[in-house]
């Protein structure tokens, strides 16, 4: 990363634990706390977004879950009943 202008800088307070245990980790994996941290945000961050972003299923799901949607409405009386009754949050 030399030579690399830093647009944006984080400055953050961690636990005597979790440092100790954050930079062992990064030792062993031969990195830099740096590296070793934004590599493992950038993980999690990226997994997080896909979770929440994407819907990814195979043809045969794809096709099972559409013919599910495209089904008529049912009603259900007991679901009915259920969303009639008073919030427990009200």
């Amino acid at each position: 990363m030399a030579n690399v202008k830093t647009k944006n800088r984080w400055d953050f307070r961690v636990e005597p634990d979790t440092n100790d245990l954050v930079r062992k980790a990064a030792d062993l994996s031969e990195s830099s706390l740096t590296a070793f941290v934004l590599k493992a945000a950038m993980i999690e961050a990226e997994r997080i977004v896909a979770d929440r972003t994407r819907f990814v299923l195979d043809a045969s799901d794809w096709r099972a879950f559409t013919e599910v949607l495209d089904r008529p409405v049912q009603r259900k009386p007991a679901l009915t009943k259920l969303l009639a009754e008073p919030s427990v949050f009200e």
